[in-house]
């Protein structure tokens, strides 16, 4: 930019020239900036947005075990976008919601995405009656297995006296 500055009085007129250059100022953008993983998803993105002008350079980092990121850090032009995947592991949390933080540093910025996910109860199994008596009198019982959660699942009867064949492979039970 350039203009001038002018000084008046009753003794005469000055006029200074001034200029101004403005440095390039890169600001960051992150969408989204919440992500909800549920029960199953395992994989999201996020962009990063340079809005302003230059180059902006940015690092990501996740503040908990279970979260990761990929790339960790990259440099994004004018008005330019960058995707950044975001991934959960599930395996050794347990049951219930957890919440995270993706943080997205840069020379334009930081922005924190929060991140959600839930993880399901253990599989729960149960065996109705809990014991069978298979007398002379009474043939063909059968036990009932259920099971809560959300998982595969197979049954085994066995009998347990000496010289018995062993145990049985039965049907799984309905999901």
């Amino acid at each position: 930019y350039t203009g001038e500055i002018v000084f008046a009085s009753n003794g005469g007129r000055i006029a200074l020239p001034v200029s101004m250059e403005i440095a390039q100022a890169p600001v960051l953008e992150v969408d989204p900036v919440a992500l909800d993983f549920g029960l199953t998803e395992t994989d999201k993105t996020v962009e990063i947005a340079n809005t302003g002008t230059g180059a902006l350079t940015w690092t990501v980092s996740a503040e908990a075990t279970w979260l990761g990121v990929a790339p960790v850090a990259g440099e994004t032009l004018d008005d330019a976008t960058a995707t950044v995947g975001i991934t959960v592991e599930r395996d050794g949390l347990v049951a219930g919601s957890h919440e995270g933080r993706v943080v997205v540093a840069s020379d334009g910025g930081t922005t924190t995405v929060n991140v959600t996910l839930e993880v399901e109860p253990a599989p729960v199994h149960a065996v109705a009656p809990v014991a069978l008596d298979f007398g002379a009198q009474t043939p063909g019982l059968a036990p009932t297995v259920t099971h809560q959660g959300n998982f595969e699942s197979q049954a085994t009867l066995s009998h347990p006296q000496p010289g018995s064949p062993g145990p049985a492979p039965g049907p799984p039970p309905p999901p």
